[in-house]
């Protein structure tokens, strides 16, 4: 998984066509490391998805664009757009968020 580490890394990974899953994490958090294998599987099982992660102790100009206030916090990016927020230790959320954004879903707002 690529690390962004300053704001204008941020722009480029939400840039792209496609989809981009943007983790928020930090080293002490808990919840961050039980999810750690979860999206590494994730990663693996769906390689059309761009899986980004950035410490929010280290990016802060990307915790204030995206308004972080618990972790860990996904979100998901459609072509550029933000289509999906999913927060804390949800890995079925995430799932299901990926799944509607390739089409498997039946779509999804943003939610937390």
């Amino acid at each position: 998984m690529e690390q962004i580490k300053d704001f204008s890394q941020y722009k480029q990974a939400i840039s792209c066509d496609g989809i981009a899953v943007l983790e928020g994490y930090a080293t002490w958090c808990t919840h961050c490391k039980s999810m750690e294998p979860v999206v590494d599987e994730m990663n693996q099982r769906y390689p059309d998805v761009r899986f980004y992660a950035y410490n929010t102790d280290e990016a802060d100009e990307v915790v204030n664009e995206l308004g972080i206030h618990q972790m860990p916090a996904f979100h998901i990016f459609k072509d550029g757009n933000m289509v999906d927020t999913i927060t804390g230790e949800r890995s079925a959320g995430l799932e299901k968020a990926i799944q509607d954004c390739r089409g498997e879903g039946t779509g999804s707002e943003v939610s937390s």
